[in-house]
């Protein structure tokens, strides 16, 4: 089980089961849109594309890195809409027209704020979950290493299993494949290396 270094130094011992969350840690919060007055398709396609792409554009500032599905959900929502093919098509245009005027910055399926690239570990509380796909693989990574850079030793299924707990995550098959692949890709780049059945930090 990884230890971490604000653990060991504070004087109360945590409790058996009890998730350690690294100290720089922060809580994942879900934007909340102030009551736009809309609601139904009509509305949504009467809004100018100026008006979603400023909204995509603030979620992202607020939220980002942020998987463009979870955009375009909550997105649906704020209009109470089901996210239908056509309705799917137009926020996917407008995402990509808002990457290509520079309000956001795509990589993969995530979107980046230009105003914030640093990556932060984002813990899920409550109803504000990202499933295991939605979470960027750059914060897998981070914590991955801030898990082994952390630990005493640790093997790879305990690696797992810790960082899918910090995520909230139950280790089943898909999150602890997910994972497994954020491992591969570390030890491919010499960021983490195995010795004698450990996962330890490459120095």
């Amino acid at each position: 089980m990884t230890r971490y270094l604000s653990e060991v130094l504070t004087p109360k011992n945590r409790v058996e089961g009890e998730i350690s969350y690294p100290p720089d840690a922060k809580e994942y919060r879900r934007t909340v849109f102030t009551d736009a007055n809309v609601k139904g398709s009509e509305d949504f396609y009467r809004t100018s594309d100026h008006r979603i792409i400023n909204a995509i554009a603030l979620l992202v500032e607020k939220e980002g890195p942020i998987h463009k599905n979870v955009v375009k959900r909550r997105l649906a929502n704020v209009f109470k809409v089901r996210l239908g093919r056509q309705i799917d098509n137009r926020l996917g245009i407008l995402i990509l027209r808002a990457s290509g005027l520079g309000y956001v910055k795509m990589i993969g399926d995530f979107l980046w704020s230009p105003k914030k690239q640093n990556i932060e570990i984002r813990i899920q509380q409550g109803s504000n979950k990202r499933s295991i796909g939605e979470i960027p693989p750059q914060e897998i990574d981070l914590a991955l290493t801030k898990s082994v850079r952390n630990s005493i030793s640790v093997t790879e299924e305990d690696l797992i299993k810790e960082v899918a707990r910090l995520f909230g995550f139950r280790a089943t098959k898909n999150v602890q494949y997910t994972i497994s692949l954020r491992i591969k890709s570390l030890l491919n780049k010499e960021k983490l290396s195995r010795i004698r059945g450990k996962i330890e930090e490459d120095k």
